[in-house]
């Protein structure tokens, strides 16, 4: 069981299928109470935070590059030598990547972009090409958006 755990390749397939639901119900159910309470209270982001955090000690405790390190371009290159290294760094991204697209989905709200037609983009993006849909989110923002109006739906 405990080699099934720690298997990067299954990790890295069960939190690429998982992390869908999160993105789906910001698209399609920004307000639901159900996505209110584990995907935009940042509950989700949370929990891949833990697997990140895992990943993070297994690659750290596994044979490990030496010369790894922060400093210099070729350090952090020998960070991500191993799976647990990719692994890392690619939970990292969707922690993060999901935590932008809530605060996407907030944002709209804020500037009365209700419609999925703003959501689409933005978060499609976000999901695939991170800093990306946070710059589309941006732009349409700012050409659509209103002020603050919350209680004007576009």
């Amino acid at each position: 069981m405990c080699t099934v755990l720690l298997d990067p390749n299954l990790i890295f397939k069960v939190v690429n299928t998982v992390v869908l639901l999160p993105w789906f119900m910001l698209l399609f159910l920004p307000n639901a109470a159900t996505t209110l309470r584990y995907v935009r209270s940042g509950v989700f982001s949370l929990v891949l935070s833990c697997v990140y955090l895992f990943c993070f000690v297994t690659a750290q405790t596994q044979a490990r590059d030496p010369s790894a390190g922060f400093s210099t371009l070729v350090e952090d290159m020998a960070r991500f030598k191993s799976d647990w290294g990719v692994l890392t760094g690619w939970v990292h991204y969707l922690a993060f990547d999901l935590l932008v697209g809530v605060g996407i989905v907030a944002r709209f709200e804020k500037h009365g972009l209700t419609k999925l037609v703003y959501r689409t983009p933005a978060l499609f993006f976000t999901l695939m090409l991170g800093p990306v849909g946070y710059l589309v989110s941006e732009v349409l923002v700012r050409l659509f958006g209103s002020a603050e109006a919350p209680e004007k739906a576009k």
